[in-house]
């Protein structure tokens, strides 16, 4: 039998909610085939539509690339400044281009501006090209790179994304994708991601992502289409603080993409808060077994964050889950309990809680009076 508590929300936090939610919430009736919007802080999945099926995500798989190529950079395998030589395979890629000539010396800086920016094919196979690692090498790190980072549903054949049976991702993994990007890289994923547009060869082309200029705080970061994946974008956008990422694929047009995706951030930013439920160090407490204390103080690794539609805050329910006593010793740092967090619409999120203090284990004169208390209470 397991001894649960149930923990209350912090009822200001609620009123206080309810009082400011200036915005009606409304129903998510989303178009695209296969979406996701996450909270880049928190990681929790606000919504999503078949997020876990594979999907074709065209140039989205670019994101890798350029995962790839930041992570040279960080580990001074490459420098922005070094240049490589275009190739015939890179010259010759259709599609979307930044406009490579043949058998000129290109720095990656500029590669990296034409991959992100104009989501050149021909960008993406130079760099491939040039690595150290020669292009089949760098589509095998595409790979290492995708299990270090879990993403289970995720295969590359190619740095472009072009469609086939070795190349899919999930809308799930592009999500969790961007915003490692994000995370792992800020100083260059603010360099190239929301710049609107880029000339090379002179010739000026346009970032693909509208909602830079249509969406405010928007920043990045990848569009994508082929005609069997269709039309997809990843987006991260911030306002007030919060930044969310939405992910969707599989629709029609380019202005349907933008769209299905502004709805996505609306419904994150408009309707939904990002509340603070626990601070880290006061979560609760377990009771302890045969320990020289009764109970011993429960911390959270981080404050406990939800993001959850107004109008369901008063439904969100949260309990401490153990074994009927932990028992003694205990060490500051052990893994004691689970908070689990209950959210509207079957959402749960568990997480680990861990003992802030040391418990010493009774000794044996102790031990044999908790016994002779603990049967005279009939705990037994």
């Amino acid at each position: 039998m397991k001894y649960i508590k149930y923990l209350k929300v912090n009822i200001a936090i609620i009123i206080i909610t309810m009082l400011f939610a200036t915005k009606l919430s409304f129903a998510l009736d989303v178009v695209a085939d296969k979406a996701i919007l996450i909270d880049y802080d928190t990681s929790e999945v606000v919504f999503e539509k078949n997020s876990q099926e594979q999907t074709y995500p065209s140039s989205m798989a670019k994101l890798m690339t350029a995962y790839v190529i930041f992570d040279m950079l960080e580990n001074k395998e490459l420098s922005l400044g070094d240049k490589f030589v275009i190739a015939e395979k890179a010259w010759r890629e259709e599609g979307s281009r930044m406009f490579l000539k043949w058998g000129s010396a290109v720095s990656i800086d500029e590669l990296l501006h034409g991959l992100i920016i104009q989501s050149g094919n021909d960008s993406a196979t130079a760099l491939a090209e040039g690595s150290s690692e020669g292009y089949e090498g760098f589509v095998i790190r595409m790979n290492e790179t995708a299990k270090k980072l879990d993403l289970k549903g995720s295969s590359f054949s190619n740095s472009v994304g072009w469609s086939d049976d070795k190349t899919y991702m999930t809308v799930e993994d592009i999500a969790i994708l961007s915003q490692r990007i994000i995370k792992d890289f800020p100083k260059y994923y603010k360099k190239y991601y929301s710049q609107k547009e880029y000339t090379y060869n002179n010739i000026r082309q346009y970032n693909r992502n509208w909602l830079l200029t249509e969406f405010e705080g928007t920043d990045g970061l990848k569009t994508g289409y082929t005609p069997e994946g269709g039309y997809g974008m990843a987006v991260s956008a911030v306002r007030d603080g919060r930044r969310l990422i939405a992910v969707v694929n599989g629709l029609n047009s380019k202005r349907e993409r933008v769209e299905e995706a502004k709805k996505l951030l609306r419904y994150g930013f408009d309707t939904c808060d990002r509340i603070e439920l626990f601070k880290f160090d006061e979560i609760g407490k377990a009771k302890v077994w045969m320990g020289k204390k009764d109970e011993v103080n429960l911390v959270a690794k981080d404050s406990i964050f939800i993001t959850v539609e107004k109008r369901y805050v008063k439904d969100i329910e949260s309990k401490i889950e153990y074994g009927e006593y932990v028992k003694a010793p205990i060490k500051k740092g052990d893994v004691i309990a689970k908070l689990i967090v209950k959210a509207p619409k079957g959402r749960e999120v568990s997480y680990d809680l861990y003992a802030n203090e040391d418990v010493r284990r009774l000794g044996f004169f102790g031990r044999i009076w908790f016994w002779i208390v603990s049967f005279v209470k009939g705990i037994f």
